[in-house]
């Protein structure tokens, strides 16, 4: 399933779509960044951390950032083996 998302151009007013894939590209960077901001915190903050970011989240971008806390979950060291 291709998502798409809904952006606008502030400059020009434009409203630009995107897929969901096109937008973690453009964010790669700053999702690099929160990985390593991730790998920083403890066990407990970074759990802190994305309670608080659930709770903030709109229910419209919870499926993108739940595909976000995967990628944290994984590379920062905090996945829980099953």
């Amino acid at each position: 399933m291709i998502v798409y998302t809904q952006m606008e151009n502030s400059k020009e007013g434009e409203v630009i779509f995107m897929s969901e894939r096109d937008f973690f590209l453009m964010y790669l960077p700053q999702i690099a960044e929160l990985i390593v901001d991730c790998q920083q915190m403890t066990y407990e903050d970074y759990e802190q951390w994305k309670k608080e970011t659930r709770e903030s989240t709109l229910d419209e971008t919870m499926g993108f950032m739940e595909k976000i806390f995967v990628i944290t979950d994984q590379y920062s060291g905090h996945q829980i083996s099953a």
